[in-house]
């Protein structure tokens, strides 16, 4: 069974840059034989042309259901990710659930590479 990867990472005061850093991500991670689900590439688009919440607060039950049935989450390490509140919630909600944590940067020469924390 293809594992499934719910992506996280910091949203707030990067909207735009943080959603092409997921899409870019999810691309890669289906490549590489994963099933993604990011709550950003899901969500983003369909928030701003309905000018819906984006505080992590509003979607922490959608998100929290979509983590719980993943095998991993995978955090990018984006600009802010140290102080991101939604991204300090998922990660609470992935040691709840016993979930293994796997942490990418981005790089020029190789795109997303896996690191550790």
């Amino acid at each position: 069974m293809t594992p499934r990867l719910y992506v996280a990472h910091p949203y707030t005061g990067q909207e735009d840059d943080a959603y092409h850093a997921a899409l870019w991500f999810c691309a890669c991670a289906f490549r590489r034989g994963w099933h993604p689900y990011s709550p950003i590439v899901h969500w983003h688009v369909i928030a701003a042309s309905h000018n819906l919440p984006t505080d992590a607060a509003t979607w922490a039950g959608i998100n929290e259901r979509e983590l719980r049935q993943s095998d991993a989450l995978a955090v990018l390490k984006l600009t802010g990710w140290q102080n991101s509140e939604g991204l300090r919630m998922e990660l609470a909600w992935a040691e709840l659930y016993g979930l293994p944590v796997r942490w990418f940067e981005w790089t020029h020469q190789a795109g997303w590479i896996e690191v550790t924390p």
